[in-house]
């Protein structure tokens, strides 16, 4: 069953109960508090304990990026919840070992995270709102962010996906909790440590972040710098009324085609830091600009020291007090587990003791470890019954280190960090002791595990021990008998008895192989004859026997044939239930991209986007086939449909460009993104792309005719921009018609543009009207000679023989549009303009009130009576 929560709805994970969060900023609507992400969704969880809300965050990730590689990363990078801003790292796998109830109800749940919840607005928010901060305020978030940054540079980590959403600053936020600090960084599955695994996708870079010369994403020890030089560029400029107002959009002060120009934005900026953080910051940034590879850009620790001391000191004593508060909700009731048995294992039965006896009192939402634990005991634990020894702990942690297993001595220091009767010194202490093992493991990752250095241990002392020969019983007379010969011996026993049982067996093998031949073949020829039906175009009998196909044999490919006919037919309705059925019975497999691809377009052609969306989410998710490309091009259209717009965005950025046509899908669905946000310039020089790539796709070339029209109509548009983009814009189209000369589509776009031409020179009064007119009207005729036949092209095709003198030729493609189309009250419309610009004003009074009387059309409606009226008061009737 696929996980769709609702707010309220609960979930027991980790042996606790959490309950699914209403999202606040959605009023009249009870949606969960979810956040969407490149790679799954994040919901809030709640639950009380104690009379204490706590919330926690899950992260539910989808199937491309879902698999047991999660355990790994999540043990691997837990270690680093100790640096500052890396809060996220604390995270659980939810695994079918402990929530198999759970995951045989939702199996998309599994290898799902559990992590803190962190509360505050992300960066993106601040800029979206245009936040007003104080230049104080500016200074600190900005020394914060690069501190965090400096600590990972240190340690040879990048967070390798840095952008405005993946920045959260609780700093700005009412609800402040213990152990959070004042920046935290988020989606941190991709971050790079040397001994970490590249994973298998890399994130490309997010809008006005990206340098220009990452092209296939980043994951090295250098990944941020450009980013997150960026980034505090922004944060210490933003207390500047000017910085902000001149933001570029909501996700980013700069565009991303302005990258590394020397444009007014940058220069703005330029300025801003260095009167906010001094003249040095203006050279670091200038080198970040210029940088042609991610190496070419400033340290952070160089960034760091720019920050005036006073600031830097404030950032310093905020993490020390915030590494200070992280707690006993750090370790799990496994942690302690552990850290008894090892305690049993050293031979401190004492220490071990106290272990048991804590997870009896702090954790008894365990109830059957609880159970066995007491099972055991004398009496249960008290408070102040007996001391935890900190000197237990430290020798334990001492013990393990000697034997390089730096994750058991970490843990063990990690608990006396938390004992009740540590000083608060000696507890900042072991934080940097902690943190320096943190960082010898990750230097000595390579070296001997523990089991390897116990295994040398053994074999010494095995060297030093007198050897004592193995006594063994030998073998008698009837084991050493060949097993050929045993055989043998069966067989000729039995020959018989094997004679009469093979012949049964194969005849019974024969009749049924024979059976289901004919039966197979029969189906195969009916699904044989509606496929040659369907290819015919003869959809009732391909219909009739695709269902009879289905009564003999249920299979996929007669789900899939005989939806695609109903898709071919129109019957979307008809497509939609017999997909949704499919699927339901598992006739159908959630991992066929073609199946959910399919279905997806059942539900997209009738415009009900959201159940479009969960087939082409699920279709995205599975192995990739031919429909790939067509799939990602419909799940972008689907979300740009609701407003989604950063989700569409994520699908684009993850298109694998390994192909012409996978980078010409990616070109046009970033221009579509600019396009929606009437950022047409940026759309233009996508569309571009992509036409160059593959430009006899009809829809490449369409959108980018349509994007000039756009440019050309914006008030801000000269008249000589607007002649410049109208002579590019045929000089493409009229490439690509070279490719397909028949292409009566592109032809009636060309047919346009020319005819727009011809608009704009007439209003410039310029000779070459003329001409222009003269080549749409040769377009449009080319385009009806091939058989199209529409109203829009008959029309133009009137207006364009009107402009260069045929009256005659309008009135025939007007009569012929008339005739075609006589319920439709815009050529009625455009008919009674044309003879009102003929001065036949009866006929167009005529035309006018036929238009009045259809009243399917507002805007025609009232242009016919403001029409009617005016030839009225001119004593035109």
């Amino acid at each position: 069953m696929s996980f769709h929560p609702e707010v309220g709805d609960e979930i027991k994970l980790f042996s606790t109960s959490y309950s699914f969060t209403k999202h606040p900023a959605v009023v009249g609507i009870d949606m969960p508090y979810g956040q969407e992400g490149r790679q799954g969704t994040v919901y809030q969880l709640k639950t009380t304990k104690a009379g204490r809300k706590d919330f926690v965050a899950l992260k539910v990730f989808r199937d491309r990026f879902r698999g047991p590689n999660q355990v790994g990363v999540a043990q691997d990078i837990k270690p680093y919840a100790e640096l500052p801003g890396l809060r996220v790292c604390a995270r659980k796998v939810v695994e079918i070992k402990e929530h198999e109830h759970l995951l045989s109800t939702y199996e998309d749940l599994q290898y799902s995270l559990m992590m803190p919840w962190i509360d505050g607005p992300t960066w993106a928010d601040i800029i979206v709102d245009e936040k007003k901060i104080t230049s104080d305020e500016s200074l600190y978030i900005a020394c914060m962010f690069t501190f965090i940054l400096r600590e990972l540079e240190q340690r040879e980590l990048a967070h390798c996906d840095l952008s405005s959403s993946n920045i959260i600053l609780p700093f700005f936020s009412t609800e402040r909790r213990d152990g959070v600090g004042n920046i935290e960084f988020v989606d941190v599955e991709e971050m790079y440590a040397p001994h970490l695994p590249k994973p298998k996708s890399l994130p490309g870079g997010s809008f006005g972040y990206a340098p220009y010369y990452i092209k296939e994403g980043k994951w090295c020890k250098e990944a941020d710098r450009f980013s997150g030089a960026v980034l505090l560029a922004e944060m210490v400029a933003w207390h500047s009324d000017e910085v902000r107002k001149n933001k570029a959009d909501d996700a980013s002060y700069f565009k991303p085609d302005e990258i590394g120009q020397n444009n007014d934005r940058f220069k703005l900026l330029l300025k801003t830091i260095s009167g906010t953080l001094g003249p040095e910051s203006k050279n670091l940034f200038k080198k970040v600009w210029k940088s042609k590879k991610l190496e070419d850009c400033p340290t952070f620790k160089e960034w760091y020291a720019l920050f005036p001391e006073n600031v830097r000191n404030r950032v310093e004593e905020d993490v020390t007090r915030v590494q200070s508060e992280k707690g006993d909700n750090e370790l799990s009731v496994q942690d302690h587990l552990d850290i008894a048995a090892k305690f049993e294992g050293l031979g401190q039965k004492d220490a071990a003791e106290l272990e048991y006896r804590y997870v009896v009192h702090h954790f008894q939402e365990h109830k059957s470890i609880v159970k066995e634990i007491e099972m055991f005991l004398d009496h249960p634990y008290e408070e102040n019954s007996r001391p935890f020894i900190v000197q237990d702990y430290l020798e334990a942690a001492a013990h393990f280190e000697k034997l390089y297993d730096y994750d058991q001595a970490l843990l063990f220091y990690k608990r006396a960090s938390m004992l009740p009767s540590i000083e608060p010194s000696f507890k900042t202490e072991l934080q940097f002791i902690m943190s320096e093992l943190a960082e010898k493991r990750d230097e000595e990752s390579g070296q001997k595990s523990t089991s390897e250095t116990f295994q040398e241990l053994l074999k010494e002392d095995e060297e030093k021990r007198p050897v004592t020969p193995i006594q063994t019983r030998p073998f008698t007379q009837e084991a050493k008998k060949p097993a050929k010969q045993k055989v043998g011996t069966f067989v000729k026993k039995r020959w018989i008895m094997i004679s009469v049982v093979t012949l049964v067996i194969v005849t019974i093998g024969v009749t049924v192989w024979a059976f289901r031949y004919s039966a197979n073949e029969k189906w195969e020829t009916t699904l044989a004859h509606g496929t040659e039906a369907y290819e015919k175009g003869d959809y009732l009998q391909a219909e009739e026997y695709f269902k009879s196909a289905m009564e003999q044999k249920k299979k996929p490919e007669v789900y899939l044939k005989l939806g695609q006919l109903y898709l071919a037919t129109g019957e979307n309705d008809k497509a939609s239930t017999l997909f949704d059925e499919a699927f339901q019975q598992k006739e159908l497999s959630k991992s066929s991209q073609k199946a959910n691809y399919l279905a997806g377009q059942s539900y997209y052609r009738e415009k009900t986007y959201a159940k479009a969306i969960s087939y082409f989410e699920q279709g995205y998710e599975a192995k990739k086939s031919s429909y790939y490309n067509r799939l990602v091009h419909d799940l972008v259209e689907s979300y740009i449909a609701i407003g989604k717009l950063n989700k569409a965005n994520y699908i684009v950025e993850d298109i694998p460009q390994d192909d012409a046509e996978s980078q010409a899908l990616y070109q046009y669905l970033k221009g579509e993104l600019f396009s929606i946000v009437e950022r047409y310039d940026e759309a233009l020089t996508y569309y571009k792309k992509a036409v160059e790539l593959e430009g006899t796709r009809d829809r490449h070339v369409e959108a980018l005719s349509d994007t000039y029209a756009l440019i050309n109509a914006m008030p801000s548009t000269t008249n000589e921009q607007k002649r410049a983009n109208y002579k590019e814009g045929i000089s493409i189209l009229a490439v690509v018609l070279k490719e397909e000369p028949k292409n009566e589509q592109l032809l009636a776009r060309l047919g346009r543009m020319h005819y727009d031409f011809g608009q704009l020179l007439t209003e410039l009064n310029d000779n070459g009207a003329t001409g222009q007119y003269r080549k749409a009207l040769d377009d449009y005729k080319t385009a009806l000679g091939l058989g199209v036949k529409s109203e829009n092209l008959l029309i133009n095709t009137a207006l364009a023989s009107n402009k260069v003198g045929d009256k005659n030729g309008a009135e025939a493609y007007f009569k012929t549009a008339r005739e075609d189309y006589p319920n439709s009250s815009n050529t009625l419309f455009v008919y009674a303009k044309f003879k009102l610009g003929e001065k036949q004003y009866k006929e167009a009074e005529t035309y006018f009130n036929q238009v009045i009387e259809m009243n399917d059309n507002e805007e025609y409606v009232q242009s016919s009576k403001d029409a009617i009226q005016k030839m009225k008061e001119g004593n035109l009737l």
